[in-house]
């Protein structure tokens, strides 16, 4: 495909994802209020955080948290030793904590952006916030095809650069299921970028619980081979995703020396809220001696939890194998629901909350600007709750007319 026709075919993917959206966001927006009200009166499985699996001690950390505790934080270095975990998780010592993985994220992409309309090449699916904060920073998202197997195409890439691309973004591993970028793709990537003078930004997700066993490889590993040593890159970490912990997380960024000015510039300009009490919480985890138990023991409950979903579940629907998140993705096509149909009508009818699959897609299936057939289905819960939605999710799926 030569460059203007790709230019071309970029121009109607924007123009179909700009006309698509704004319905389809009102109704994710629309069912997310839905699952908000209904709160504790329904089955839950939209979050991929575990519920009801962490262990004893980590809720004896929280409960035992006091007053006459919070004024001791004042002088202890949470921030420091949170720093210390990320740093020997990617073997760097220049970490920047931020409060959350969009904001590292927001500051990895607008550090790239130079101009009005530089533009950063995504996949054609992928996490739906990543367009959304490539305009905040009046950068233009481009999407590159897949393989029909959905690994990446590394020609579609080559034939997206223009003068105006500044970066690769990409997710390791990837939304909706947990693949994991080979060492080979990586590197494929990193030469592309260092051919074309591209930042690779990398957001890492889930690096340090894969519940399938599959080893996942890291950038910053590959940065350090000498063929690498020009690349620019960029990556994000989160500790909410990488050890599946909700409500006590914070996410870090570093980068190679192209962009530590930039995003030392932007950590200036943004004033983060580091809440004691959370970071407290967080460092006494990552420093427990009992943390590796702990994730063996999470990592088997969702690995079997998998297990019970697919030999369980309806035969009518497809369950897809997820290689390293505690979320699956289930392909209910056969019914003849687009999937914010599907999950509003079994959050109505059986008090069971999963997410449509739009929420974490975008596709180009049929036309649509997103994976209508697919829905989500957090398994990171105890065993018993998994068996009961598997009933429910049967129970209506029986009494669908198709």
């Amino acid at each position: 495909m030569n460059s203007r026709s790709n230019r071309n075919l970029s121009n109607i993917r924007e123009r179909i994802s700009y006309e698509c959206h704004p319905t389809l966001n009102e109704r994710l927006r629309t069912f997310e209020a839905k699952v908000e009200n209904l709160g504790d009166t329904i089955l839950n499985l939209t979050f991929g955080y575990p519920e009801d699996l962490q262990a004893d001690w980590m809720r004896d950390i929280e409960v035992n948290l006091d007053f006459k505790t919070l004024d001791a934080l004042q002088k202890k270095p949470l921030k420091k030793s949170i720093q210390q975990y990320f740093s020997k998780l990617f073997h760097k010592e220049d970490i920047h904590l931020t409060t959350s993985a969009s904001e590292a994220l927001m500051i990895a992409i607008h550090s790239c952006i130079l101009n009005r309309d530089d533009e950063i090449i995504l996949f054609d699916y992928g996490f739906y916030t990543y367009p959304a904060l490539i305009k905040t920073g009046k950068g233009k998202p481009v999407f590159a095809e897949r393989m029909n197997n959905g690994e990446p195409n590394f020609q579609s890439i080559k034939d997206c650069i223009t003068n105006k691309t500044r970066a690769i973004l990409i997710t390791q591993p990837e939304n909706p299921l947990g693949r994991i970028y080979s060492r080979e793709e990586l590197e494929n990537l990193c030469m592309i970028c260092n051919k074309n003078n591209l930042t690779l930004i990398v957001d890492h997700s889930f690096i340090e619980s894969s519940p399938f066993g599959n080893e996942i490889s890291m950038l910053t590993e590959l940065a350090e081979n000498p063929f690498l040593e020009n690349l620019a890159w960029i990556v994000i970490g989160d500790t909410g995703k990488i050890l599946c912990l909700h409500g006590v997380k914070y996410a870090c960024i570093l980068s190679s020396e192209d962009h530590k000015e930039a995003i030392d510039n932007w950590l200036h300009l943004i004033l983060f809220q580091f809440d004691l009490a959370r970071m407290h919480i967080l460092s006494a985890i990552l420093n427990d001696s009992r943390l590796e138990e702990y994730k063996l023991v999470l990592n088997k409950a969702v690995a079997d939890n998998f297990h019970l979903l697919e030999n369980k579940i309806d035969p009518r629907v497809k369950v897809f194998r997820p290689q390293a998140t505690p979320m699956v993705l289930v392909d209910v096509g056969y019914f003849g629901l687009d999937d914010i149909s599907f999950v509003e009508k079994i959050l109505l009818e059986e008090k069971v909350a999963i997410m449509p699959g739009s929420y974490f897609v975008q596709a180009k299936e049929d036309n649509a600007c997103y994976s209508k057939n697919h829905v989500r289905i957090a398994i990171s819960r105890p065993k018993e709750k998994i068996e009961e939605a598997i009933l429910r999710i049967n129970r209506f799926l029986s009494k669908l007319s198709v």
